[in-house]
């Protein structure tokens, strides 16, 4: 843009303005000439020519004495400036405008001195002639470039005089700051916040206007096209997406400024800075609508229920209305309660009836959002009475013979009829209470033990809301096995192989007589006999081997008829083979605890000789325990209780106690 304009030019009285002078001239004495001659028709035509004379020359002094005056009033004074842009002391001006000064009356050129303080490269252009190229009322300054932002410009005219160069040389300032590279200050939704609807816009509001000082870059993550808007005062961005955010997600928002430096003569840009980040922030999108609640309940919904759903945001009417589905359809109406509560009022529901409710993807929130599935939600009406749960559940077994009988219905019941539709076999006499729409049956006395039980519920219960029972239903259990045990204390043994005496101990402290393992090992005694090939000693009679060593290489035990001889030297006692469970179970119930020998591992039957040849049988793992109880029927029971020298007391099943005791002939020792 070429702002230089020549200082003179066309001349200042031209031939066609002075064509023009003397055409208005002649066209006013014509106009005379017709009104002198129409007043006065009946004078002569000299009188009239005299009198166009007169007049005419009168007319044309007062034009002479008017431009005369008009002349002077604009061509004596001194010019002042009356409009200036921009204003003298302004802040924020911006950094690629001219700097306009307009005077109230034209100025002389020639004379006039012209500065800008900082140094700035551009061209002074006078503007605003009164005639063609003369008589200047208007200067601007046009700059090459940008202006610098943030600095103090001032500047100066010396020698303004007005054209005649008559008046007085004034000189006159402008001081003016430029505008700083627009910052961010703030950005909507603000850094952090959430539930922000999806159709939301992101407005990004600047410090100073923006007319081509900075280039901001906008990017989204995850990644959304927009388009990009400035406000028409340049002091804000307004980011609108071409679709909706996505719901529930988390947005970076991250905000590049690069400042920029114009060639204003040719409008391209001559300098970049380097690129800064001027902003990085998230914001989060509203969950998508879901339901909150729904009612009625999924089962036993009574028939007059109306259907309840909640939703989580406030929803659009008609979006729903024209997504929501009931199958089988109940007729009825629907009901806002408020914006995000739906009522139904069904016509009927029937009784025992499955309805399923269907809100269709994409049912949309007021807010934009949208349901992002389909929504299937159901319930089944109230029917005929029936038991939902017993307690004890059919087919427990074990169950305590003191434990109550609970029986829970689907639904509220008159709690009479149900009383007298429950029936327990074997009879047992109790008591009824009620929780809820449970009925509970607590029994006068305990029921026997390892008894099949049979609750019944009969038909003919009279339901409150729904249909009464039409059928009987019936739940079994089994009680729990009598247990039966003596508090005999149970030792850990002191050495490897002297589970025997550690047994005797046991039953001996039951009887309240305390002795160590020492003192009954040395009552026993020990067999000298070395283990050498297939001899050894004799465990009917002593200790075999060391209580120290290791089974079957260098020790071994004792068997029933040694421990029964100790016993007796400090109670009653009796050695037996070849006995069954049940004199075993009898001899425990009649308070006596019975040592037996088993095995603890291995199992294996294995023999050798005496010195003297006698043949011994032994099992590879001999140990022994004390049965101190069992549980079940003393005369086949289910399992047997030991105090194990090596791990306490545990419960063997009957097949493992059988197995285990069996491999000695069922032998053993009876402490009275």
């Amino acid at each position: 843009m070429n702002h230089l304009q020549p200082i003179s030019g066309t001349p200042l009285i031209p031939p066609f303005f002075v064509t023009i002078y003397f055409a208005i001239f002649i066209g006013i004495l014509l106009i005379t000439y017709l009104f002198i001659h129409l007043k006065a028709r009946d004078l002569h035509i000299s009188h009239k020519l005299k009198k166009l004379a007169i007049f005419a020359t009168v007319i044309k002094i007062l034009v002479i004495i008017g431009v005369i005056l008009v002349a002077t009033y604009w061509l004596y004074p001194a010019p002042a400036p009356r409009k200036v842009m921009p204003l003298n002391n302004s802040i924020q001006v911006p950094l690629n405008n001219p700097v306009e000064i307009e005077f109230d009356r034209p100025v002389n050129r020639q004379v006039m001195e012209k500065s800008i303080f900082p140094d700035t490269p551009g061209v002074w252009v006078f503007e605003k002639p009164l005639y063609a190229t003369h008589l200047y009322r208007k200067l601007t300054f046009y700059p090459h470039q940008s202006l610098e932002p943030g600095t103090v410009y001032k500047i100066t005219l010396f020698n303004v005089q007005n054209t005649s160069k008559i008046s007085d040389s004034r000189a006159y300032s402008l001081t003016f700051t430029t505008q700083n590279t627009p910052n961010v200050t703030s950005v909507i939704p603000r850094s952090d916040s959430s539930d922000i609807p999806v159709t939301s816009q992101v407005t990004i509001n600047l410090s100073e206007g923006n007319d081509r000082v900075s280039d901001f870059e906008f990017s989204l993550n995850p990644e959304i096209s927009f388009r990009t808007q400035l406000s028409q005062d340049k002091h804000s961005y307004l980011l609108i997406p071409l679709e909706n955010f996505s719901q529930g997600t988390t947005y970076t928002l991250t905000i590049r400024k690069t400042d920029l430096f114009w060639n204003l003569d040719e409008d391209e840009i001559i300098h970049r800075s380097p690129t800064t980040e001027e902003y990085s922030g998230t914001f989060t999108t509203k969950e998508p609508p879901g339901i909150e609640e729904f009612a009625p309940p999924d089962t036993n919904a009574p028939v007059d229920s109306t259907i309840k759903i909640r939703f989580t945001q406030a929803m659009d009417q008609n979006s729903v209305k024209e997504g929501l589905q009931i199958a089988p359809d109940p007729g009825g109406k629907l009901l806002w309660e408020d914006d995000k509560t739906l009522i139904i009022k069904p016509t009927r529901l029937e009784y025992e009836k499955k309805y399923t409710v269907f809100l269709a993807q994409g049912i949309k929130d007021k807010e934009g959002g949208y349901l992002m599935e389909k929504v299937t939600k159901a319930f089944t009406t109230i029917g005929y009475v029936k038991p939902t749960n017993f307690s004890p559940s059919s087919g427990w077994e074990g169950v305590g013979i003191g434990n109550p009988i609970k029986v829970t219905f689907d639904q509220e019941v008159n709690k009479s009829s149900a009383q007298e539709k429950f029936s327990i076999t074997p009879y047992i006499s109790g008591d009824f209470s009620w929780e809820g729409n449970t009925l509970i049956f607590q029994p006068k006395d305990n029921l026997p033990f390892s008894t099949q039980v049979t609750i019944k519920i009969g038909g003919g219960i009279k339901s409150i809301y729904g249909l009464d029972s039409i059928q009987a239903f019936t739940s079994s259990f089994k009680t729990q096995s009598q247990v039966f045990k003596l508090s005999v204390p149970a030792f850990l043994q002191k050495h490897p192989l002297s589970c025997e005496v550690s047994a005797l101990r046991m039953t001996l402290a039951y009887r309240g007589i305390q002795k160590t393992e020492e003192e009954l090992l040395s009552k026993v005694g020990f067999d000298p006999t070395e283990h050498i090939g297939n001899v050894w000693g004799n465990p009917y009679e002593r200790f075999v081997g060391n209580v120290d060593g290791r089974q079957m290489t260098t020790g071994y035990g004792v068997y029933w008829g040694p421990i029964a001889r100790v016993a007796k030297e400090f109670t009653n006692s009796q050695s037996f083979e070849g006995w069954g469970v049940k004199e075993v179970t009898q001899a425990v119930i009649q308070g006596n605890p019975v040592i037996i020998w088993v095995f603890s591992r291995g199992g294996v039957p294995t023999s050798w000789y005496t010195p003297g040849g006698q043949k011994i049988y032994a099992v590879s793992g001999e140990h022994s325990v004390v049965v101190v109880g069992f549980v079940g029927p003393a005369e086949d029971p289910t399992q047997i209780i030991v105090n194990d020298p090596l791990v306490g007391q545990i419960y063997w099943t009957r097949s493992v106690f059988d197995k285990k005791w069996s491999v000695f002939n069922r032998s053993g020792v009876v402490i009275y």
